[in-house]
């Protein structure tokens, strides 16, 4: 078995210099995944590039269908705290977050507070899932249409969930990427009273 054609395509000698390759390439995988899940996890991650008031003109310029299909602006709740949330059905990060957000309609309903939540998503499984769930806020359908009015209003990584909150002036006074801890999400829209 010493000729070319009866050894194996491989040897003992290639595979133990390709291991310093294989275990490289392995740890940079890890390295990279460990960083990426670390800066994913943070519940602030984006915070302080994304707070601080702006011109929210692009959200309460919009209309969208509610989910009787009937058109619904944004600029009926002027004059209050407005939680605008961007979500998906099939967000896992979204569903989860889902029931921080009826609770903080619940616990703010005495005061000049409205969530809305603007699905990218069809009308169908929104309905479904608001449903199921007993969603107790307004639900707009924006369909993927509803990415251009995130990105315009600071979501620039197109991540979901994204929230947003504008206060009673109408400006931008905070908004974060991803899941809200309950917590950061009622100093949020305290902070815009």
């Amino acid at each position: 078995m010493n000729s070319p054609a009866e050894r194996p395509a491989w040897s003992w000698r290639t595979l133990l210099l390709s291991w310093p390759g294989f275990i490289l390439l392995g740890l940079a995988l890890v390295l990279g995944g460990a960083a990426l899940l670390r800066w994913s996890a943070s519940d602030d991650k984006h915070a302080d590039k994304l707070s601080g008031e702006r011109n929210p003109d692009p959200i309460l310029a919009a209309v969208y269908p509610d989910l009787s299909d009937r058109p619904q602006a944004f600029s009926q709740w002027a004059g209050r705290v407005v939680v605008v949330n961007f979500w998906a059905t099939w967000c896992g990060p979204c569903r989860e977050e889902i029931p921080d957000l009826i609770r903080l309609h619940t616990r703010f309903s005495g005061e000049p507070v409205t969530v809305v939540g603007l699905a990218i998503d069809n009308a169908e499984p929104v309905r479904a899932y608001v449903q199921e769930f007993g969603v107790n806020y307004p639900v707009l359908v924006a369909g993927f249409g509803g990415v251009d009015l995130a990105r315009a209003a600071g979501n620039t990584y197109g991540v979901l969930p994204y929230t947003v909150v504008i206060n009673r002036q109408g400006r931008i006074s905070a908004a974060q990427l991803g899941r809200v801890p309950a917590a950061r999400l009622e100093e949020m829209v305290r902070a815009a009273l």
